[in-house]
């Protein structure tokens, strides 16, 4: 009898048990693999985008000093794009869960950030939202049962619902350099009307001493009473028509009495053109003069533009002012080229919105001299002239500015620039500027006058 000695053994490779679950599906287990590999190479690409755009934003926050830190914010959801990236792309056919979870968490992160730091830079809040897109394909790629899946899907939901619950409370919020003017204004309101509540102390003690006055008594106060009242309205009756007259000559007066701080909002100018390619420009002027007796200092503002229907044609934001910190009787112009879609039908009014309190800084000036104005060669003005450090201290940034009047009298163009590097203190230099759009055709012949302001940019905080 023949015994068949051959033996049939089955071979079982141990391994996880298929749950039914995405993340440890077999078939699909691949296409996570090629997923995780774009999003990781679409991070870094990001990186470079919102890095960019965030810098530029920083910029905007720190000249127009708004408080915002929104710059900052962009910057480390830059910075988390790109290690994120850089974790998923080395790790991309990993099995362990870790460096998944540590990119997914880094992307998790930028969502708050751009909730709760965005500030007025809006994109961040979609490079937020695409962060956490990404991350949910970070962690849940690397999930292999259903409860993992169930908690951090959980996990997730939560968060997303706080993060748009925080982004809501802190967009509802204006920033504190909008605020300032406003609670200046309350608190002066406040105290006005608590001072009008308040006893006269004179009275009371009066009335102490007076509690049973005799008739006679009573007679000559009130006859007094009403003849005090008679020259009250009459005195109100011969200043009514001035007043009146003063109102209407003002477009707009903000007083701060509580700081000592006053300025006068003129009728602003709009100059519109179209040059020799066919864009529309626009200059936009502003005056504010300080009529208070300390000085002021201006924060960059908003305009719109309305044509004679009262429609909005632009809205400008983060317009700068020349100069910042005015004295007493100064003027300073919220001044903005921009170019328009189409060349308006008719006149633009301008509506501005200005940002003033009182000065916390010095007003620091430098001495100009040898100033020229001349026509440029192919069209425009140039203004060349030298800037003296007359102080102590060297100055960074310093900025000149001219303004141009005509002969009546009125302003017809404002030309800037900055200085190349610092003035230091006792130093003299040359500057030339030359106006970056010719709106208004102008020529060295129409400008009879003009004002020359030389200073260091500063920030008040």
């Amino acid at each position: 009898m023949e015994m068949d000695n051959r033996n049939t053994f089955e071979t079982t490779v141990p391994g996880p048990v298929n749950s039914g679950v995405p993340g440890n599906s077999p078939e699909r287990g691949p296409k996570w693999v090629v997923a995780r590999t774009v999003l990781g190479i679409l991070s870094i690409i990001l990186f470079v985008m919102v890095a960019f755009q965030s810098c530029a934003a920083g910029l905007g926050n720190a000249l127009s000093d708004n408080g915002e830190v929104g710059g900052s914010a962009g910057f480390m959801c830059a910075i988390n794009l790109l290690v994120a990236g850089l974790i998923v792309l080395v790790a991309r056919k990993t099995v362990k869960k870790a460096p998944m979870i540590v990119a997914a968490v880094l992307m998790y992160l930028n969502l708050l950030y751009s909730q709760v730091m965005a500030g007025s830079y809006k994109d961040l809040v979609i490079w937020g939202f695409l962060s956490f897109a990404f991350g949910v394909v970070y962690l849940f790629s690397v999930l292999h049962t259903k409860k993992q899946f169930i908690i951090a899907g959980v996990i997730t939901v939560v968060y997303l619902f706080l993060m748009i619950a925080a982004g809501s409370g802190s967009g509802s919020s204006k920033p504190q350099s909008e605020n300032k003017g406003a609670a200046a204004e309350e608190t002066a309101v406040e105290e006005s009307a608590d001072a009008e509540n308040q006893d006269d102390p004179a009275d009371a003690e009066k009335e102490d001493k007076t509690e049973e006055p005799d008739a006679q008594e009573e007679t000559v106060e009130k006859a007094a009473a009403e003849e005090t009242e008679a020259e009250k309205t009459e005195e109100s009756d011969e200043t009514g028509d001035s007043d009146a007259a003063a109102e209407n000559n003002k477009e707009t007066t903000n007083e701060n009495s509580v700081q000592g701080a006053a300025w006068e909002t003129g009728e602003g100018k709009v100059l519109v053109s179209e040059d020799s390619i066919g864009s529309v420009w626009a200059q936009i002027a502003v005056p504010v003069e300080n009529t208070g007796s300390v000085n002021l200092y201006l924060e960059s503002g908003t305009m719109d533009l309305e044509d004679a229907d009262g429609h909005l044609v632009e809205s400008l934001s983060m317009v700068s002012v020349y100069p910042q910190v005015l004295k007493p009787g100064e003027t300073g112009w919220y001044f903005e080229e921009s170019t328009l879609d189409e060349k308006p039908s008719s006149d633009l009014k301008v509506v501005p919105h200005v940002d003033v309190e009182e000065a916390t800084v010095d007003c620091i000036r430098y001495e100009t001299s040898d100033v020229t104005i001349s026509d440029e060669e192919y069209g425009g003005i140039k203004v060349t002239g030298r800037v003296e450090n007359t102080t102590d201290e060297d100055g960074s940034m310093v900025e000149v500015v001219v303004f141009l009047y005509d002969e009546n009298g009125d302003f017809i163009g404002n030309i800037y620039t900055y200085l190349d590097g610092d003035l230091a203190a006792g130093d003299k230099i040359g500057f030339s500027a030359s106006s970056f759009a010719d709106v208004a055709d102008l020529t060295a012949a129409d400008v009879a006058d003009y004002k020359v302001y030389a200073y260091p940019t500063q920030f008040q905080f």
